[in-house]
């Protein structure tokens, strides 16, 4: 699991290994990827990617925080959903925690 601090004075990014087999697809083909976002309050969000790796069998996704987007401390549940010429398709729900710049991990 990854573990985002929250810190005002760095930009921190996420980075999302997607491979075929979550979603049956040749991730060669995606052409645009967004992440599904459930904050541990409830609250929903969608986030840009942009693809930084890619072959047939794997695709890594990044997104750099924006002000606001991490702003509950806590477990944090995500999964990519993936564009390609096919339709669009689901990737698996992981998780990465947000603590507080000062917090021991």
């Amino acid at each position: 699991m990854q573990i985002i601090r929250i810190d005002p004075t760095a930009p921190q990014k996420l980075t999302m290994v997607c491979r075929s087999g979550s979603v049956d697809a040749n991730m060669a083909l995606v052409t645009s990827s967004v992440l599904r976002v459930k904050k541990p309050d409830g609250a929903t969000a969608t986030w840009a990617t942009t693809i930084s790796g890619q072959s047939p069998a794997e695709l890594t996704l990044s997104h750099v925080f924006t002000e606001g987007d991490v702003d509950v401390l806590g477990n944090w549940r995500i999964y990519p959903v993936h564009t390609s010429p096919s339709g669009t398709s689901r990737g698996d729900v992981q998780q990465f925690m947000v603590v507080d710049e000062f917090e021991l991990t």
